[in-house]
């Protein structure tokens, strides 16, 4: 099984991200940034089987700052209850999408970040959190974290913008998720070290350069968390070719055996 997330920026390229995403192999695709514009075109440019956005499933009022939502596109034939999390305070960046089996949830959530959204962001960690602890099924969750400050390969050592955001990424998590690449690396000593000696402090990958010109920053802000349960096989994140496509955040891709 191989899971796909992607921050695809907004109103940005999309033809040439949907070209990408086509090309690409997946089962489930979740992405965010998505308008209710760029969602039709996605729908007409995508190869899939089922698919919701956020925005035309949640009471979103109409403001240009909250015109932003969530997408997953399903390849298999399985059928799927999309909804989104009504409990977070802004349910538009999350979707959920629940198989009929009932035993799984793939779940897209975009974090507010704090310097627009200030208390709203460690307000949303922990709503998130109650809702992954509460949840007796599988979950496999994209996320733009807009975290961590600095993803130090030591996950005792990371910083964080908030204290907050520990609780969900953090290493004493009561939820039953772990984050896929650690997993990988954990399984690959070999990748692990070659991260440390190109960034002995981090991060583990570059899916993101905070800052302005002169004064950037590479993050890892794009995550793919799992149910422990689940067995990572690979990770990638396709910072280059995401970036080539239009977007500022690289497209992450777990394959799950």
């Amino acid at each position: 099984m191989e899971i796909i997330f992607w921050n695809l920026n907004g109103l940005s390229s999309l033809k040439n991200q949907s070209r990408l995403l086509n090309y690409l192999d997946w089962d489930v695709a979740i992405l965010i940034e998505v308008t209710k514009e760029s969602y039709k075109e996605l729908c007409n440019e995508m190869n899939y089987e089922s698919s919701e956005l956020s925005l035309n499933i949640s009471n979103t009022p109409s403001d240009k700052k909250r015109g932003l939502g969530c997408a997953i596109f399903i390849r298999n034939t399985e059928e799927y209850k999309f909804s989104v999390i009504e409990e977070l305070p802004l349910p538009e960046r999350s979707i959920v999408a629940s198989n009929n089996k009932g035993n799984i949830d793939f779940v897209g959530i975009h974090m507010p970040p704090g310097i627009s959204w200030k208390e709203i962001k460690p307000e949303t960690y922990l709503k998130l959190e109650k809702w992954l602890v509460d949840n007796s099924k599988k979950v496999i969750l994209g996320i733009d974290a807009n975290s961590p400050k600095f993803d130090n390969p030591n996950l005792e050592k990371t910083e964080w913008h908030w204290d907050e955001e520990e609780v969900l990424l953090g290493k004493n998590v009561k939820h039953n998720l772990l984050d896929s690449y650690r997993s990988f690396l954990d399984k690959n000593p070999d990748i692990y070290e070659k991260i440390i000696e190109l960034r002995p402090n981090g991060p583990l990958e570059i899916s993101y350069m905070r800052g302005a010109a002169g004064r950037v920053v590479p993050c890892r802000y794009d995550f793919i968390l799992a149910d422990k349960s689940f067995d990572v096989e690979k990770v990638e994140y396709l910072y280059q070719e995401s970036v080539a496509s239009g977007s500022d955040h690289s497209l992450v891709r777990t394959t799950f055996l």
